[in-house]
């Protein structure tokens, strides 16, 4: 697992498309430490691109990803089965619903999604309540 930024998320992508066409299962960060909070959206669009076959992404502790970086895994990314996406219990994460509404418009984007676990995030209000709803219905 890795618990830095998204500088090593560049490093993996350097290695060449043979390595990364071959990885699958990814997790990176740490909510109790709160290694994951320098990963960007740029870097994980960056990376799902580089690294279409990813099946299981869990980011920790990615205090700064939003919408753009889960929107990129969702468009690049069409193995995907389970994907995770955490704050930690200081400071929140920063999804606000858009991607969720972008796949509820198009679920074929990521239509081998099992489990979408999205946890200590800004806004658990009305909006991103409402998102997850109507994805689930």
């Amino acid at each position: 697992m890795f618990t830095n930024h998204s500088v090593h998320l560049d490093a993996i992508i350097a290695t060449g498309s043979s390595f990364c066409h071959s990885l699958e299962h990814f997790e990176a960060g740490d909510a109790e430490t709160g290694q994951g909070a320098r990963m960007s959206d740029a870097g994980v669009v960056r990376f799902a691109k580089a690294c279409p076959n990813l099946i299981h992404v869990s980011l920790e502790g990615a205090t700064h990803l939003g919408d753009e970086a889960l929107l990129g895994l969702f468009e690049n990314c069409p193995k995907l089965r389970y994907v995770h996406f955490s704050g930690n219990d200081k400071v929140a994460g920063n999804l606000k619903g858009v991607a969720l509404d972008a796949l509820r418009e198009k679920p074929d984007m990521a239509k081998q999604l099992i489990k979408l676990r999205l946890t200590d995030q800004t806004l658990y209000e009305k909006k991103f309540d409402k998102a997850v709803k109507d994805l689930s219905a």
